[in-house]
C-alpha cells in the first residue's frame, strides 16, 4: 500500500492557502444560489468540528450524515475528517429497519440530518443516545439547527493519516442486513490524486452533484476530486 499520497484534509488546506476566495461550493436555494469560497468552507467546517469536540466526541467516534446531497453534506464530512472522527453516510430514502440497524451497528454518536424521505415515520429509529442536528438545507424543523449550535465554536484541527479509518459506507441492504465497508483515507487520497490526473480536471472544472453522496461512486468522483482540485 502506497501511503505517500497527500490525504484530503491536507490537500484542501493547501488549496485554501493558495486561493482562499475561490468558489468551492454552490448551493441552489429557490431561484438563486448560495456560494461558499474555499475559506468559507474551511471556517464553517472548523466551527462544526469544534462543536463536536466540545460535545465530548473523541477521535474515532462515528458521526452519521443522513441527508440528500447539499453543500453542508460535504462541509460536515470535511468537519468529521478534521476532527479525526469516522463518517457514516446514510441514504436519505432508507427504510426504518435498515436505518435503525446501521445506527446501532456503527455505534453512531451524532447525526447530521438534512432532507430525508418521511422523517416523521423514521425518526424513532434513532436511539435516544444519538444527538441529531438539522442541516440548513431542509433539515427537520423539530431538531436543533446547525447554525445555532456551532456559532462561536472553532475546532482543533487533526490532520488524519492515510492508514486511519475515514468512513464506513453501508450497502443498500437489498440482500439482507446492510454491510459496512470500511475505508481508510488511502482510498480517497489515491483516487483523488490519480483521478484528477487521468480525467485531466483542474480548479476550473465544475462538478454537478446528482447521484447520492452516500454512495462511494459520487463520494469519490465528485466530493473527493473536488477536494483535490
Amino acid at each position: 500500500m502506497d501511503l505517500s499520497y497527500t490525504p484530503p484534509v491536507q490537500h484542501f488546506l493547501d488549496l485554501v492557502e493558495k486561493k482562499p476566495e475561490k468558489i468551492f461550493l454552490s448551493q441552489a436555494k429557490g431561484h438563486s444560489w448560495i456560494h461558499y469560497s474555499r475559506k468559507d468552507v474551511l471556517d464553517r467546517a472548523l466551527q462544526i468540528t469544534g462543536y463536536m469536540q466540545k460535545s465530548g466526541l473523541q477521535p474515532g467516534d462515528k458521526v452519521a450524515i443522513h441527508s440528500k446531497n447539499c453543500a453542508h453534506w460535504m462541509i460536515c464530512d470535511l468537519a468529521i475528517m478534521m476532527g479525526g472522527f469516522v463518517s457514516v453516510p446514510i441514504y436519505p430514502n432508507l427504510n426504518k429497519d435498515s436505518l435503525e440497524y446501521i445506527l446501532k451497528h456503527s455505534d453512531t454518536k451524532l447525526s447530521f440530518v438534512g432532507q430525508v424521505h418521511g422523517w416523521k415515520n423514521i425518526c424513532d429509529s434513532y436511539p435516544d443516545s444519538i444527538q441529531k442536528i438539522a442541516l440548513p438545507e431542509g433539515g427537520p424543523n423539530d431538531l436543533p439547527s446547525l447554525d445555532e449550535l456551532v456559532e462561536g465554536h472553532k475546532g482543533e484541527l487533526i490532520e488524519p493519516k492515510n492508514d486511519q479509518l475515514a468512513t464506513i459506507i453501508y450497502t443498500s441492504g437489498t440482500t439482507g442486513y446492510p454491510k459496512g465497508v470500511m475505508h481508510n483515507y488511502i482510498s480517497f487520497s489515491a483516487s483523488g490524486t490519480e483521478g484528477i490526473k487521468w480525467l485531466k480536471i483542474d480548479e476550473n472544472t465544475r462538478f454537478f452533484s446528482y447521484l447520492p453522496l452516500s454512495h462511494v461512486g459520487e463520494r469519490v468522483s465528485v466530493e473527493t476530486q473536488a477536494l483535490y482540485c
